[in-house]
């Protein structure tokens, strides 16, 4: 078994809570349309996750001096050696690394654990969106549901009621000391979402608007038909933080990534042109398969943290757009009230969309940094016959 130490938070019987609000109204178009205009809103305190609760960290800023000087790793085990590591020393019998030394329970880390913290009441979310809504009832064939949903979501834990988080690695942590502020919580996270279905019976065939006195024949060729899709569009997500291609030992490895540096005027802008699946690294970069230049990131020097944002509010990722649609054609049983048969072809992504993987964003893979290295999603159908009785 691994040698931590385990912890109840104290405060752990506080119970998490979650406001919610809705505020909203509703107005009548016509006999079959209605529109529907909504806020909803969430808003989460106290809730439970050991991510925060780093009781055993220590600030960068005295973690730094050793970084500076390469004492990170150097063995501490008397008061002369913690002296010259430039670290207290925590008492006699001690001996682990000097980072350690810097713990506020360094007796924990004696057989390389440390303290694993449960339900810490440490977690804070907020979300908002607005959902207008247009509704329309079968009538003269056609019936439609569509949406409009803008949202914005906060706070330093995940939330499940956003559509898409984000685009990147889920560095999300690079001081663990500043979970509970403010000011590092980042960018809220935005997007923008169109959603519905829309089904329409054609008005060809006995009894309709048009051929309504149409032959036998002629009726079941022409009549019975039906049309339907379902759609949903959705902007890219905020991209994450870009970590960097560093590790400090003792700070890393207890939850704090490092972040990379981003030049001065970035330029985010999305170079994709198309992929390339016979490139390989050794050839030099891909101008095609380049999502985002890998220049204007770099490793900060050491000893220091990154400035990368902990989302990027100018940077988003690949649209999520998204369409099936359906035929039916319906057919009557002569002689027959009670029986009926159709038939049904499901088309999913009728456009053929290919949906490309998000730009390499390990700067330990240099060569493959920035490029899109795959692509998923494709054309399908499916037939389906029902005989109803």
């Amino acid at each position: 078994t691994e040698p931590w130490v385990a912890e109840i938070d104290p405060h752990s019987r506080q119970l998490g809570m979650i406001k919610n609000v809705f505020v909203g109204f509703e107005y009548q178009l016509a006999s079959d349309m209605k529109i529907d205009v909504n806020y909803n809103g969430g808003f989460g305190s106290n809730l439970h996750d050991p991510n925060g609760a780093q009781v055993n960290q220590f600030p960068f800023s005295k973690y730094q001096p050793l970084l500076l000087s390469n004492n990170q790793d150097t063995y501490v085990h008397d008061a002369a050696s913690a002296q010259a590591a430039g670290v207290p020393y925590p008492y006699a019998g001690w001996a682990q690394t000097a980072t350690n030394a810097l713990r506020p329970y360094p007796q924990t880390t004696l057989y390389g654990g440390g303290i694993k913290v449960a339900n810490a009441p440490v977690g804070r979310s907020g979300y908002n969106a607005l959902t207008v809504e247009v509704t329309k009832r079968a009538k003269n064939g056609l019936a439609m549901d569509m949406s409009y949903t803008s949202n914005r979501s906060t706070g330093n834990v995940g939330n499940a009621m956003i559509d898409w988080g984000g685009w990147g690695g889920g560095n999300n942590i690079q001081d663990p000391g500043l979970y509970n502020d403010k000011k590092n919580w980042g960018v809220p996270l935005t997007s923008q979402w169109v959603k519905g279905y829309v089904t329409y019976q054609l008005p060809v065939g006995r009894g309709q608007r048009f051929l309504s006195g149409a032959n036998r024949l002629v009726d079941e060729a022409v009549g019975g038909w039906g049309i339907g899709a379902i759609v949903s569009y959705g902007n890219g997500g905020n991209v994450w933080a870009m970590g960097a291609n560093s590790w400090y030992d003792g700070w890393s490895g207890q939850g704090g990534a490092v972040w990379a540096n981003v030049k001065s005027g970035a330029n985010f802008k999305n170079t994709f042109k198309k992929w390339n699946p016979t490139w390989q690294p050794s050839q030099g970069p891909d101008p095609n398969s380049l999502m985002f230049d890998p220049t204007i990131f770099s490793a900060p020097p050491v000893g220091q943290l990154g400035n990368s944002p902990k989302y990027f509010s100018n940077w988003r990722g690949w649209s999520v757009p998204g369409e099936n649609a359906s035929i039916t054609k319906k057919f009557r049983v002569t002689g027959s009230e009670r029986i009926a048969t159709s038939l049904r072809a499901d088309i999913f992504n009728p456009f053929n969309r290919h949906s490309w993987d998000f730009g390499n964003i390990n700067m330990w893979d240099q060569g493959n940094f920035g490029h899109v290295q795959g692509v998923y999603g494709n054309r399908t159908m499916q037939l389906a016959a029902r005989l109803q009785f």
